[in-house]
């Protein structure tokens, strides 16, 4: 290929790393310390965004919050933009749905 001047055409993928908005040089402590198993319920929460590409809309995000007793979605909340409010929604549902 090289020879006759041949390149191949490469696709990168998408890269949906963005800006941060937040403080990264803070350091939290880490609770858990990978200890997943809960007694009872609403003793442990965990939650994750993921990112869904639509061809509507393009990117959209979806918050969940999950209960590790019975592993369970107990709160989530999908909208067009990540910002905080998508996940305190989330955790509002939570809150709701486990009291």
């Amino acid at each position: 290929m090289k020879k006759m001047g041949l390149r191949s055409i490469t696709i990168k993928k998408f890269n949906h790393a963005g800006s941060s908005k937040s403080d990264n040089k803070k350091e939290y402590p880490n609770l858990l310390e990978q200890d997943f198993f809960a007694e009872k319920p609403s003793e442990k929460w965990v939650g994750d965004i993921t990112y869904i590409y639509t061809k509507e809309t393009g990117w959209t995000y979806l918050a969940i919050v999950m209960d590790l007793f019975d592993l369970k979605v107990v709160g989530w909340s999908y909208g067009l933009n990540m910002t905080d409010d998508l996940v305190i929604d989330a955790f509002n549902k939570a809150l709701i749905n486990r009291g």
